[in-house]
């Protein structure tokens, strides 16, 4: 079962509290009833919260509409989010660090969307880039990325709750997106087929030792080599051949918290 291509734009009778409220969002539409579960629901929007929950079809239309005005199901092309803000919307000139990062890239579309997933909230800020059909979602547990630049391979992943900015912006050139601080061409290894690690990737791959010559590395040369990435001043890349790759990063930044 493919993902479905429609989708009813939903205007809340009662709204959040500012800032990054959406007076209006899509959400999926499914003409033959919400399914009890949905495979192929992508990850950029989350978890599939089971059926009524975050989408609508002909029987729970009714008790949707007591809550918010919705409009007629409508098609829409089929790499757009089950789940987006309708336009964009105004955002406060003091933006906090993570999120003017990602609107200096071209993310320009932040919101709070009833995003469902591992984290707790039943809202979270998503920023979606408006051409490119990426999007950054932000929750209490830390960042869920999935970047897709016209031209390179995508991005998917996510950060844990102590992110540094340094992470992140090598992650948006990596994948293509320019910053006032830099461009992708800055980047070590970037274009050459080489893959970008985050931290957890990092440990994972020095704890398995799953690449060239790591059944014979130093454990704690590894540890030291995952502080380093951690703190930002390391990048580590897997290159294509599956061989781990470091550089440093010409790009600083001190660590942040989301919030």
């Amino acid at each position: 079962m493919t993902p479905t291509r429609h989708r009813v734009m939903v205007h809340p009778h009662q709204q959040p509290l500012p800032p990054f409220t959406a007076p209006g969002y899509a959400v999926a539409y499914f003409p033959d009833g919400c399914p009890p579960h949905a495979p192929h629901w992508p990850a950029a929007d989350g978890r599939y919260p089971g059926p009524h929950v975050t989408t609508v079809c002909p029987d729970c239309l009714p008790e949707a509409r007591l809550s918010a005005d919705l409009s007629a199901p409508v098609t829409v092309p089929a790499d757009m989010p089950m789940i987006y803000a309708l336009e964009p919307i105004d955002t406060p000139p003091d933006l906090p660090a993570v999120l003017d990062l990602l609107h200096e890239a071209g993310f320009t579309r932040i919101a709070r969307l009833p995003l469902r997933g591992a984290w707790p909230e039943r809202q979270v800020l998503t920023a979606d880039h408006p051409t490119h059909h990426s999007r950054v979602i932000l929750h209490s547990q830390g960042l869920r990325y999935d970047l897709h630049y016209p031209g390179r391979d995508p991005y998917r992943g996510s950060f844990g709750p102590d992110l540094h900015l340094t992470a992140l912006a090598t992650l948006l050139l990596t994948a293509g997106y320019s910053l006032p601080s830099g461009s992708p061409e800055e980047i070590p290894l970037a274009g050459s087929g080489a893959v970008l690690l985050t931290a957890d990737e990092t440990a994972d791959l020095i704890v398995s030792g799953d690449y060239p010559d790591g059944g014979s590395a130093d454990i704690a040369a590894g540890l030291d080599l995952l502080d380093a990435v951690r703190a930002g001043t390391i990048l580590a890349f897997r290159l294509p051949d599956g061989s781990l790759a470091t550089a440093l990063n010409p790009l600083l930044a001190p660590p942040t918290e989301i919030s």
